[in-house]
């Protein structure tokens, strides 16, 4: 959990010592409640400097409006805060739809040349 900017900093000096190529961002940003991890700082530092530096973040419903500031109620606002990602500087998003109360539950992926939906089952 990258809960503070000193924490992302690190992470980011890590990253670069080690001259990793393929990096996944988890963004674990929102307790199960509704209760932020993460102190505002820490989200516009992550935004600035971390995002367009991994291969794929993959935030859920809660962690995609805390970067986007969009309130996603449905797949359409997915795949616009997905696109709002990629502006950030993303190269691929998955946004986990399992916060959406519907039968079926749909992941969205996005980059600059492709949405693909994956829908299944609530279980």
């Amino acid at each position: 959990m990258l809960h503070s900017s000193v924490v992302v900093k690190k992470v980011l000096e890590a990253l670069k010592k080690l001259k990793i190529k393929k990096i996944v961002l988890d963004p674990v940003m929102v307790a199960k409640g509704g209760t932020k991890l993460i102190d505002e700082k820490a989200i516009n530092f992550l935004k600035k400097n971390l995002i367009q530096k991994v291969s794929l973040i993959t935030p859920n419903i809660p962690e995609a409006e805390v970067l986007t500031g969009i309130k996603i109620k449905n797949k359409e606002d997915m795949i616009f805060a997905a696109n709002k990602l990629i502006d950030l500087g993303a190269k691929n998003v998955l946004i986990k739809g399992g916060h959406l109360e519907h039968k079926f539950v749909q992941d969205i992926f996005v980059n600059k040349f492709e949405i693909k939906i994956f829908n299944s089952l609530r279980h």
